[in-house]
């Protein structure tokens, strides 16, 4: 092949390897497993991360509810212990204060009065509202359900924080819930009213004005409610969507130095609102690590002197959060949940959520267009070298190639908070640019190597054929397995090839053989070898196998019918064919010398199986086999035929003619063999006189029935002139 006909070879398969792994990229099943594997690997492979200081969690748990002697269950604790953190939180500086915990009925007056006025007191108070499902007129809707107006009437903030599982796991968050009208989340008004503790709510207005904000008619004159917190909310998330240049000029205003300077955390903090409010609904989750990274401070702390607590100037979320097993109430399955059960919370999911909006560092993957570049790219790039390049060079750049990107992945991940795609990459287009280039490669030497493999299967065994093409020599070390032999012969065959000339006589054989041989083939056999006018026939496995002496015996029964057709329509040359089956350990392997090798198998059980085919021309009949053969093959009708001692054997074996498949057979079949049983048993027992007459009234009946016609001949002999020794049932054979 030319080196530009391999080139547009190599560019056609990796053209062809991106574009498909770029339209798994966009399906919805190649979304999830990037979401599920590579997710996981990037998160893994990076490790926790600091969280900003700015966020603190206050964990309502067990050991809390013991010191302070509370019900364990966080619903029921008191809500004048609620009220009491709020006072000590807000004496110790916290800039906000978020209740990850539905006050949805109400409790005693003074219980929710005094949290009522800790709440109003505080003036930096968000609560969570729930976000429910119902149908109205067939029609799936959400809405929102407040805390207890007494609580909501006195919050800062009242937002819903809805999580969607994908399929069962958290991995990203809604800023802003589409589903009812855009709202604004939990961790946004959050980030809102700590904007408003850090830099005044006129101030905020007066910057908005100088970016040319259109809308400012709109916004709330102050913001003392979580209504009016809400109303701003809505309208900014609204004028930052409407004007897409408004958030660089909102940039461009705080960097101009025309206002009077602002501290670095203010000016990050509101150049993060307004990202945020620019931004989209919805973020993937940048997560810190497992359980507990978040800094969690129990709830119990505030009412210890010995243990020093920070907050100051912190947003503070309140909610349940206990590792200390895995029988965890509001707990999400995540990236970091743990083996031993341990998932993140919902309050650590929503600290973690503020915490990316507040850095402005939520995950962020490359919108689809630029996804499916990377992947088109990265799929032509191994394609090419998979083609180009041969065996382990291919396997050796491919695999570079691979830990680059997935290098630059994990740095754009660590550094940039960039998730690039690796599982339709790295699992899918890999290997099959790999194993395509591979194939593309060895294609043409393939099929030349079919071609000889092909030629060789029809004169040597398949096994034989794969050992040849596999190592160019064969093996000389025989394999011992456990198989059934089929011996094949045709009667009368030197009389039949004397009145046929050579070529005529070919040809029937090649007819002949070729019925036969579909039996075996049919039946899973092998035919080891064709000598005159005989088969060998093999059945082969590593342990005794029923299924492979059943196979055997359909197989010869099969040919037995191929048989009976061939000489219908050859009826001046038939080939009356004689069958016999053994079963036993065998070799199969090469033997000769002299540079010429036959593979064949060795053994007694293919001698005496050709034995017992011989007995076939003694008894009368055309298929026996060793009753090992069909001791537990109720699938056939057979007929014991007695002990025969082979010529040249010194032990007897027990024989059985199969006279056809179960159920099946006519009444008479069946009878033959009932009647048949009753007189061997009684020459076995050395009965002759009665078996003799047995045997008779048997060919009374069926006069072309040579077993009968055989024993009868033995028990006259044996009435004038017993065997020894005396009532012995072996017939001991001194022909073949």
């Amino acid at each position: 092949m030319s080196s530009a006909n391999q080139f547009s070879q190599a560019l056609r398969l990796g053209i062809a390897t991106g574009l498909l792994g770029g339209v798994l990229a966009l399906t919805g099943w190649g979304a999830s497993w990037e979401e599920t594997i590579s997710l996981d690997w990037l998160f893994k492979l990076r490790g926790p991360m600091a969280p900003p200081p700015e966020v603190v969690i206050v964990s309502i748990d067990k050991s809390s509810a013991t010191q302070l002697g509370v019900s364990a269950k966080p619903s029921q604790w008191p809500r004048t212990r609620h009220a009491e953190l709020i006072h000590r939180l807000v004496n110790q500086g916290a800039a906000v204060i978020v209740f990850d915990v539905f006050f949805e009925e109400a409790r005693s007056t003074q219980e929710d009065a005094a949290l009522a006025a800790a709440i109003g007191n505080a003036g930096r108070v968000v609560l969570f509202q729930q976000s429910v499902h119902q149908k109205l007129d067939g029609m799936a809707l959400n809405k929102l359900v407040d805390p207890i107006s007494a609580l909501s009437d006195s919050a800062s903030g009242l937002a819903p924080f809805p999580l969607p599982k994908v399929p069962n796991r958290v991995s990203h968050f809604w800023s802003f819930f589409s589903s009812l009208g855009d709202t604004p989340t939990l961790p946004v008004a959050a980030l809102q009213l700590y904007a408003l503790k850090l830099f005044a709510y006129d101030d905020l207005v007066t910057l908005l004005e100088r970016t040319g904000l259109q809308g400012l008619d709109r916004l709330p004159r102050q913001v003392r409610s979580a209504e009016e917190l809400r109303g701003l909310m809505s309208a900014l998330r609204g004028e930052f969507r409407r004007d897409a240049q408004l958030v660089r000029r909102f940039e461009k205003v705080l960097a101009s130095g025309k206002q009077p300077a602002l501290p670095l955390q203010v000016r990050s903090l509101l150049l993060a609102l307004a990202n945020t409010y620019s931004g989209d609904a919805s973020y993937w989750l940048n997560f810190y690590g497992p359980a507990t990274t978040v800094t969690t401070i129990p709830y119990s702390a505030f009412w210890r002197s010995d243990t020093p607590v920070d907050v100051a100037n912190k947003v503070v979320f309140v909610g349940h959060v206990d590792t200390s097993s895995a029988d965890q109430i509001d707990n999400y399955y995540t990236v970091f949940s743990s083996a031993d059960g341990i998932d993140l919370n919902g309050t650590e999911i929503i600290a973690t959520a503020f915490a990316n909006l507040l850095t402005e560092r939520p995950l962020r993957s490359p919108d689809i267009l630029v996804n499916f570049g990377v992947i088109l790219a990265f799929g032509g790039l191994i394609g090419v070298l998979a083609y180009c390049l041969s065996g382990v060079f291919a396997v050796l750049a491919t695999l570079a190639a691979a830990i680059g990107y997935f290098g630059a992945a994990h740095y754009a991940f660590v550094t940039h908070d960039l998730w690039l795609p690796l599982f339709v990459p790295l699992l899918m287009q890999l290997p099959l640019a790999l194993l395509s280039g591979l194939f593309c490669q060895y294609r043409g030497a393939r099929q030349a190597r079919d071609k000889v493999n092909r030629a060789i299967r029809y004169y040597v065994p398949e096994a034989v054929a794969e050992d040849l093409v596999a190592s160019g020599a064969p093996s000389t070390t025989p394999q011992t397995v456990y198989g059934t032999c089929l011996c094949t012969d045709v009667e009368n065959y030197t009389t039949l090839s004397e009145r046929l000339e050579p070529q005529a006589l070919a040809e029937l054989k090649n007819e002949y053989f070729g019925l036969l041989g579909e039996e075996v083939a049919q039946h899973k056999g092998v035919l080891m070898d064709i000598a005159g006018d005989g088969m060998v026939c093999l059945w082969a496995a590593p342990q005794p196998n029923r299924e492979m002496r059943l196979q055997a015996c359909l197989a010869a029964l099969g040919m037995l019918q191929a048989v009976r057709l061939f000489n219908a329509s050859h009826a001046d040359y038939p080939f009356p064919t004689r069958l016999g089956l053994h079963a036993g350990w065998v070799a199969m392997g090469n033997l000769g010398g002299g540079g010429r090798l036959l593979y064949s198998v060795m053994g007694d059980i293919v001698n005496t199986a050709s034995r017992i085919e011989g007995l076939n021309k003694l008894l009368g009949t055309s298929l026996l086999a060793a009753e090992a053969v069909v001791s537990d093959l109720d699938e056939l009708l057979i007929r014991r035929i007695g002990s025969f001692q082979l010529k040249g054997k010194t032990q007897a074996l027990s024989i059985v003619q199969i006279m056809g498949r179960q159920p099946g057979g006519c009444a008479t079949e069946h009878a033959l063999c009932e009647r048949f049983a009753a007189a061997l048993s009684a020459f076995e027992a050395g009965c002759w006189r009665d078996a003799a007459g047995l045997f008779a009234a048997i060919l009374a009946v069926y006069p072309l029935d040579g077993p009968s016609r055989f024993y009868l001949q033995r028990c006259h002999q044996y009435c004038t002139a017993p065997p020894a020794p005396a009532g012995e049932p072996v017939i001991r054979l001194e022909v073949k």
